[in-house]
């Protein structure tokens, strides 16, 4: 891009004193065109020196989006070109003026002394405050919140059909679930890459899914030609979470039709409307419900995530999404322990091959002293 001015970051520090000198750090606003990361230990400055790119590349006309998690850089916000401690008042914070043992407005005051003296080392005054001020327009967008401007980034981009005037409260509680249900998917998507020992790794996802999940019986399944076969389950039917390798028709089976459709399938009473072979040996372990849901990736379906209860029409509807989340998530593990699987085992064949090889070939050793052995015969005959 064009340069549009140059960033002022400070002034180099002195070794001797370990106070700014005379020599000041500036960065060209054309050098920062692609990606940077500011590191360094806790409490050495490293969102200072964030909030001072951000400021400097304002001041210079460049237009700003901030993604903020952790809330720091909302005090872009906070431009007092006065430094007047009536403008600091309202952002202070009651309890630290009690630790202080002074009043609100007294630890005010103290804090835009604090920033005015700062300030001024740097060579920064008001005029250049004012300045930072007037460059541009903060908005701050709080998803999940109407701290400042509501914004949606749940789902669809489209307008939620609630209003956040009179719907406030619902739409926090929907964002929260649906927050809530990612952060259960990740760390059961964790557990299941947490070994590429599928046995163990499905013991550790049972028991993450189990924490957030009630279940009576759960099973992984995948497509291997026009087979189902189930690799591993738990619950009723099985004491323990087990690696599994047994296999079943596809038309059978609820896989049949994830594979066609590859949409969440819900039947509320396996007992008493069974649509597959397999529903009526589940509803024989006495479970009535069951949440099926494709292992989808990148556009395919690889098998199925099955979730059974012992009552009927047990599941809710978050619970079915939920559901429906984990099929997506399990697929990119249960794909990557494949890959390693078929690497581990063409490793194996490698090395079986090699062995063969080495077995099959004569042993040089033996031959060169047959051939010495030989020669010297052949001289004594001589």
């Amino acid at each position: 891009m064009a340069d549009r001015g140059s960033f002022h970051l400070g002034y180099e520090i002195d070794p001797k004193t370990g106070k700014p000198g005379a020599d000041e750090v500036v960065v060209g606003s054309s050098d920062l065109t692609t990606h940077g990361v500011v590191v360094g230990m806790t409490g050495s400055g490293k969102t200072g020196l964030a909030v001072v790119l951000l400021e400097e590349a304002l001041l210079s006309g460049i237009p700003v989006l901030v993604l903020d998690p952790k809330g720091d850089m909302a005090n872009l916000a906070l431009v007092f070109p006065d430094l007047a401690p009536e403008s600091f008042r309202p952002w202070v914070s009651e309890a630290e003026a009690q630790a202080a043992g002074v009043s609100v407005d007294e630890y005010a005051a103290k804090q835009a002394t604090i920033w005015r003296e700062g300030l001024a080392s740097n060579g920064i005054g008001p005029e250049r405050l004012q300045a930072l001020k007037d460059a541009a327009d903060v908005t701050i967008y709080t998803p999940g919140s109407t701290a400042g401007v509501p914004l949606n980034v749940v789902g669809s981009l489209q307008a939620p059909p609630l209003s956040w005037d009179t719907d406030a409260e619902a739409l926090r509680d929907e964002m929260g679930r649906h927050a809530d249900q990612l952060e259960i998917v990740n760390r059961c998507a964790r557990a299941l890459s947490s070994s590429l020992e599928l046995g163990e790794a499905f013991h550790r996802f049972v028991q993450e899914v189990r924490s957030a999940l009630p279940f009576d019986r759960l099973a992984l399944v995948l497509a291997d030609g026009g087979r189902a076969r189930v690799i591993a389950d738990a619950g009723l039917g099985e004491e323990e979470p087990q690696h599994s390798e047994w296999m079943r028709p596809v038309s059978e089976t609820v896989l049949g039709e994830l594979l066609r459709d590859g949409t969440t399938i819900v039947n509320d009473d396996m007992a008493e409307s069974p649509r597959y072979p397999e529903e009526l040996e589940i509803a024989g372990l006495g479970l009535r419900s069951r949440v099926a849901a494709p292992l989808s990736l990148a556009g395919r379906t690889l098998g199925a995530i099955s979730v059974s209860r012992v009552d009927p029409a047990a599941f809710t509807r978050d619970e079915v999404h939920l559901v429906t989340l984990l099929g997506r998530q399990v697929a990119t593990a249960i794909e990557n322990m494949r890959a390693f699987e078929a690497e581990r085992a063409a490793g194996e064949e490698l090395r079986r091959l090699s062995a063969l090889r080495a077995a099959s070939l004569p042993d040089v050793g033996s031959v060169i002293a047959q051939i010495e052995a030989s020669l010297v015969n052949r001289g004594q005959n001589r």
